[in-house]
């Protein structure tokens, strides 16, 4: 029996990017290859360097202020992606005791980690974190351990 509610992630939100590369504004580094995407969602942008970006900076619908701004969000806001990676873990970096050592890898980002509004998630080490952003205050959630699980589609 199907719920009574709609599942289809391209239904069920405001902004919804199937392949991110195809709508992409910007791209800094080598073009994206395309590998196979999560179970049900077809193909996926694989960035497995370091200095690969995609930047699209046209999604937003007129007069939408949430999306310039978090504080602007009269019911909050929520967003999901689909992410993997592979990546190796030194055991050592698990007993660290701060994560001021590694360096910054944005999964997504909005502006959010520099202090103006927006949002971000991120790896660094060992940690998993997530940043929202008005512009005015700043809210910070880092994770050790938490990291999604390697060489698998998760859903954050």
């Amino acid at each position: 029996t199907n719920p009574p509610y709609e599942v289809r992630y391209k239904l069920t939100t405001d902004y919804y990017w199937d392949l991110f590369s195809e709508k992409a504004t910007m791209i800094f580094g080598d073009p994206p290859e395309k590998s196979e995407g999560p179970f049900g969602f077809g193909s996926a942008d694989s960035l497995d360097k370091e200095e690969q970006c995609l930047i699209d900076d046209s999604f937003m619908e007129e007069k939408d202020e949430c999306v310039l701004n978090p504080a602007n969000c009269k019911d909050g806001f929520s967003l999901s992606l689909f992410y993997k990676n592979t990546f190796y873990i030194d055991m050592k970096d698990l007993n660290a005791q701060d994560d001021s050592s590694f360096k910054r890898k944005y999964i997504l980002s909005t502006g959010g980690e520099k202090g103006y509004p927006g949002a971000a998630i991120f790896l660094v080490g060992p940690y998993l974190g997530a940043e929202v952003s008005t512009g005015k205050e700043l809210w910070n959630i880092v994770v050790k351990g938490a990291l999604p699980k390697n060489g698998t589609w998760n859903n954050i």
